[in-house]
């Protein structure tokens, strides 16, 4: 008959091994993911935002300060102003946008279905036209509602 206690060591080592193996996996996923946002952001918002500001909105053009996602501001009314960020969830990103009016704190959303995550989905998959096309729905959204 085996020894209960050494079943149990053992038993437990093995356990043990497998959450060692499960934390490298998740280390090694979330290092990747956060590589490809980096890589992300870098190309294709950088370029999508840059284009914005040179071709459409200029000097009224103010990225985000007031959120850690990467995003911009448009004062383009004497009462409101366009907000659009992108925030990373899950695997992909998620375009969000809202409209401020002067005296309040308080952001009216908008919906942007376009960049929202599907099924097989991959960071990689979203072009600068994809988020330009984000951009003009919100935008016009913002004005007229849903």
């Amino acid at each position: 008959m085996d020894d209960p206690i050494e079943k149990l060591r053992k038993l437990f080592q093995e356990q043990q091994a497998m959450n060692e193996l499960k934390d490298f996996a998740q280390k090694a996923e979330t290092a990747q993911l956060e590589k490809e946002w980096k890589n992300f952001v870098g190309k294709i918002l950088t370029r999508a935002f840059d284009r914005v500001r040179a071709e459409v909105f200029g000097q009224t053009y103010q990225p985000l300060t007031e959120k850690t996602d990467p995003g911009f501001k448009v004062k383009d009314r004497p009462d409101s102003e366009f907000w659009f960020w992108i925030e990373f969830k899950g695997c992909g990103p998620v375009a969000k946008a809202a409209r401020k009016f002067d005296g309040s704190s308080v952001l009216k959303t908008v919906a942007t279905p376009q960049l929202s995550p599907k099924q097989n989905f991959e960071l990689g998959d979203v072009t600068e036209e994809d988020v330009l096309a984000a951009i003009a729905f919100a935008y016009e959204k913002s004005f007229f509602g849903p």
